[in-house]
């Protein structure tokens, strides 16, 4: 701080009658020129205290008073502020009223110890000249030869002066629970720091940990915290400024690269300690921050530490109705096959051959050269056929099953769909068959279970010769469960 500067002079003159009542403290802090402007009445007196006693008696008007000695004339004045005189200016030695002064506002020009106000409020930012943080207000400290970052060289402003600034700069960043910070450059980079938490949040802060945060700062101020932080708040993956493996949720590591740091995953697959876990016959699947093991194919009912047992798919009957034998080991089996039947699905399943198509004449006779393939076996057929339980019904007096009917244009068998399927419709189909009478039935009652038919909405009158001459739609809307059928009798 500069010698050249004005200092503050402070006395106390007590006015008083037969006690002390009132105190005028002795200050230079006002120019004489700002002063003439709030005069408001100048007279003359004997002695100073006389002069102090008319300001005490004209309370709420007067606040202060300077009294020239030389002429004997008293000056009153009501003030609204103090200041550091511009050097142009010159001061003027007043007292002013002590109580007042806890309110009353401070002009600070660089003049040395403008922040010690004895019973003012302390300095802002950007004020001076201080000497230490005590003189500046709430969380503000006092910097060393900052003024000039406020003002322009010139009335007592220098490089040399100290003004009140920010705890957290960019230039000087704060620490974890340290503040007032008001962006994210006030903190401390190298540690993961972030601004926007109140440093009265014990949360962030316990007290333990930031004993002095309730004492130092207020609830509008904000400190600098770690966004991933073991002791609060752990992050997920892909989160950023862990600083710390810790920082992290489990199954996470803290990624440090020169750019970033953030919670990665960690592949728990890679190390021993999962395939101990997942054990034999299984395979270990990574998660974000965890992992789960699963048993391989031909293998089930995993067991930690322990691993998964082996399906024995021969016991399930997995090689189907065509099974001849099986034969079953660790992790997977083979079929082998009955006659019209041959593996399938990497001979784990035994799949019917279909003679209606590799054979070259499956059916030459004439009057049933239709074949219609069934499990295991093949038919030679006419016009249709009633299928029960995978067998054609042939008896001539009675006969019953789901109703197929060959279809010219696909050259197949297909099922009819039960869709609006009555009486009449079952005794043109009987009659069709060679049969004198019929009922209906409905919902694959026989068990053909088929996705394609034929015919749908079939609605015979009950005289037609053949179900081709009942109006019918060519296209369905039916399930696999719907196929129509017929009870014909001889």
């Amino acid at each position: 701080m500069s010698f050249k500067k004005r200092r503050l002079f402070l006395l106390v003159l007590c006015i008083f009658f037969t006690r002390c009542s009132k105190l005028y403290e002795k200050t230079r802090n006002i120019s004489k020129s700002t002063f003439q402007e709030f005069n408001y009445e100048s007279s003359m007196a004997k002695s100073i205290l006389q002069c102090g006693q008319r300001c005490r008696i004209t309370e709420g008007l007067c606040n202060g008073f300077w009294f020239e000695n030389e002429s004997k004339i008293c000056h009153l004045v009501n003030l609204t502020y103090l200041e550091n005189p511009e050097p142009k200016d010159d001061s003027v030695q007043i007292y002013f009223d002590v109580d007042q002064l806890q309110n009353i506002n401070m002009i600070c020009r660089g003049a040395d110890h403008c922040c010690h106000r004895s019973y003012g409020s302390l300095c802002k930012e950007g004020e001076g000249d201080c000497n230490d943080d005590e003189e500046c207000a709430g969380s503000l400290i006092c910097g060393h030869n900052n003024c000039l970052k406020y003002h322009p060289v010139g009335d007592y402003w220098d490089d040399e002066d100290d003004c009140c600034e920010p705890a957290c700069t960019p230039d000087r960043p704060c620490g974890e629970g340290e503040g007032t910070c008001t962006d994210h450059s006030d903190c401390m980079a190298t540690q993961e720091l972030k601004c926007g938490v109140s440093c009265l949040d014990e949360q962030y802060f316990p007290r333990e940990l930031f004993p002095n945060n309730l004492l130092s700062y207020g609830s509008e101020d904000q400190c600098c915290y770690r966004p991933c932080n073991s002791r609060y708040r752990k992050c997920d993956d892909l989160q950023p400024n862990c600083l710390y493996d810790e920082d992290c949720n489990i199954g996470l590591y803290c990624h440090k690269s020169r750019s970033s740091r953030y919670c990665a995953d960690k592949n728990e697959c890679l190390n021993g300690e999962a395939k101990y876990y997942c054990g034999r016959n299984t395979q270990c699947y990574n998660t974000a921050g965890s992992f789960y093991c699963s048993c391989l194919s031909g293998y089930e009912s995993f067991v930690a530490y322990e691993g998964c047992k082996d399906i024995n798919e021969c016991a399930l009957g997995s090689c189907g109705l065509g099974e001849l034998s099986c034969v079953n080991w660790n992790g997977g089996y083979r079929c082998l096959c009955k006659e019209n039947y041959e593996t399938c699905f990497d001979e784990t399943q035994c799949c019917d051959i279909n003679e209606c198509i590799i054979q070259e004449n499956p059916c030459p006779d004439p009057l049933s050269s239709n074949c219609l393939n069934l499990e295991g076996s093949f038919t030679c057929q006419s016009f249709a056929v009633l299928i029960k339980n995978n067998v054609p019904q042939t008896n001539p007096s009675f006969a019953e099953g789901d109703l197929l009917i060959w279809d010219p244009s696909r050259i197949i068998f297909l099922p009819v769909c039960d869709d609006m399927w009555d009486q009449p419709d079952a005794t043109v189909t009987c009659k069709w068959l060679g049969y004198n009478y019929g009922y209906s039935t409905t919902r694959s009652y026989y068990g053909y279970h088929e996705y394609l038919f034929v015919m749908d909405n079939v609605q015979c009158i009950g005289n037609e010769t053949s179900l081709w001459q009942c109006p019918y739609l060519p296209y369905d809307n039916c399930g696999h469960y719907e196929t129509a059928g017929v009870r014909c009798y001889g």
